[in-house]
C-alpha cells in the first residue's frame, strides 16, 4: 500500500497531506476490521464493541474543547486494550 510506505518514510508534501493519508490508512483499516469480524461473526464480541465505541468517540469529539471527553477515550481505550485474548 502506497500510503503506508509514505507513513514509513515520512515524505510528504505538506501536512494536509500527512494527516489525509493517515486518515485513509484509519478508514481503509477499520473497514477491513469490520469486514473480518463480521466474517467471522466477532461483532458481538467486547473487544469489538469497545473498538467500535473508541471510533464513535473520536468521530463525534467536539475540537473545540477538551473537557471530559478525553477520559471516556482513555477509558474506553484501556478497557479495549485489557481484552487482547
Amino acid at each position: 500500500m502506497d500510503a503506508i510506505k509514505k507513513l514509513r518514510s515520512g515524505i510528504f508534501p505538506n501536512e494536509k497531506n500527512r494527516v489525509w493519508t493517515m486518515c485513509n490508512v484509519v478508514i481503509k483499516l477499520a473497514t477491513q476490521c469490520m469486514e473480518e469480524a463480521e466474517k467471522n461473526n466477532l461483532t458481538g464480541e467486547q473487544f469489538y464493541i469497545n473498538f467500535e465505541d473508541i471510533l464513535n468517540l473520536i468521530s463525534v469529539k467536539d475540537h473545540t474543547s477538551n473537557e471530559n471527553q478525553s477520559n471516556d477515550f482513555i477509558e474506553r481505550t484501556k478497557q479495549f486494550m485489557a481484552d487482547s485474548e
